[in-house]
């Protein structure tokens, strides 16, 4: 088995150690220690055009593999894990699940800005009671004409209080088991939408971690 990088593989992987040897490196010790989230450095990365390795063309990424992907997560996580965290939430979390599941017109309104770097992506799914069980989960979503009103509490989430949009986990039929859970995009932007709290962690603490309380936070059913 051959495990030569191909030179697309390789060219990209330079471009990003290069870029955090240069950029990231310097002050990723001074942002641990600030608990700063380092926006600028995504501004970067999106300049680069590496915030959608994955992500197709068609909706403005770059096309890449995962294995394209790895090396990009793998270069930022060598000087920053704390950068290489949120990318990868970004990425893995808050795009590629729209871009595998949403419909064309969602991907055109919530994807593209996830894969060009315009917005950053948070993943909603772990609770203060239940953890990453989404069979025990509390929070709700119940139709209301043409929206859904979300209710519950989201524990542990990366990047939400950074994010453009987060996909939020929520029991829309309480007997219907896994097939009762549905994914919403929310705009953190939506009324009711608040995040509690941002966790002190004993690390990566220039990646946040947050709290968010969802109260009546209501999202048109397309």
């Amino acid at each position: 088995m051959d495990f030569t990088l191909s030179e697309e593989h390789r060219m990209i992987r330079d471009s990003v150690r290069e870029f955090c040897d240069a950029e990231v490196a310097p002050i990723a010790q001074e942002i641990e220690d600030e608990h700063r989230f380092p926006a600028g450095v995504f501004d970067r990365l999106a300049e680069l055009d590496v915030m959608g390795v994955p992500i197709d063309e068609k909706w403005g990424g770059l096309g890449g593999d995962q294995l394209m992907y790895a090396l990009v997560t793998e270069e930022l996580g060598r000087v920053s894990g704390a950068i290489g965290l949120s990318y990868a939430a970004h990425v893995s979390l808050g795009a590629k699940p729209i871009e595998l599941f949403g419909t064309d017109e969602q991907r055109e309104r919530w994807l593209r800005p996830l894969a060009t770097g315009e917005h950053l992506g948070a993943w909603a799914l772990t609770e203060p009671g239940s953890g990453s069980d989404a069979s025990d989960m509390d929070t709700t979503a119940r139709k209301d004409g043409e929206e859904w009103v979300l209710n519950g509490t989201k524990q542990f989430i990366t990047n939400a209080n950074v994010a453009g949009s987060v996909l939020v986990k929520a029991v829309t039929e309480p007997d219907g088991g896994y097939s009762g859970i549905s994914t919403f995009v929310v705009d953190p932007a939506d009324d009711g939408f608040e995040v509690s709290t941002v966790w002190d962690k004993m690390g990566l603490n220039a990646s946040p971690t947050c709290e968010i309380q969802l109260n009546d936070v209501r999202v048109p059913a397309d």
